[in-house]
């Protein structure tokens, strides 16, 4: 055991833990999403893998949308999982790209900022032209730990939709109906 977690406070090791959780549940629901969107196409998984495995998550959200749209297969189901992964992408970006500071207390509940990773670009013009150029990166977000707390049950609830339609695809014989 290191010294840094043996010198770490509880309370920072419960953030830690459930930054950590999540960002393993968030990998879990990504790679179950494409294993529903790669069941769609073929029942070879080693196939549809080398498909889709560099696919963005917006774009693999895109594939299972048209999918859907073409196929009839657990509808209804397939529209609430892409509304729920849609909902929860943009946090799912900043959780895994964001920089994390230091959790502190206050407010009985324990805070951490995410800085985004993500550099913006400005410019300044007079007369159309360029008088100087910035970059930067300066949006940032402070969470509750009782909200990212929060965020695990959302994707827990996910991953439940996922393992179902995965069953399904798997107990129905789809491929002999396409």
């Amino acid at each position: 055991m290191t010294s840094k977690f043996k010198n770490t406070d509880e309370k920072e090791k419960e953030v830690y833990f459930y930054l950590g959780l999540l960002s393993t549940l968030f990998a879990k629901m990504e790679s179950k999403l494409l294993i529903i969107v790669g069941k769609y196409i073929t029942s070879d998984f080693v196939l549809a893998n080398t498909l889709f495995e560099r696919n963005t998550l917006a774009s693999n959200i895109e594939m299972l949308k048209n999918l859907n749209d073409l196929k009839d297969f657990e509808n209804k189901t397939v529209k609430q999982l892409i509304q729920k992964v849609s909902n929860i992408k943009k946090i799912r970006n900043l959780f895994i790209h964001g920089v994390w500071s230091e959790p502190i207390e206050r407010e009985n509940d324990i805070f951490i900022i995410c800085r985004e990773s993500k550099l913006d670009y400005s410019e300044k013009k007079e007369n159309g032209n360029r008088i100087s150029r910035q970059w930067g990166s300066n949006k940032s977000t402070e969470f509750r730990l009782t909200y990212i707390r929060k965020q695990v049950d959302h994707v827990e609830e996910i991953l439940l939709m996922q393992d179902y339609l995965i069953k399904k695809f798997e107990d129905y014989d789809y491929y002999r109906y396409l």
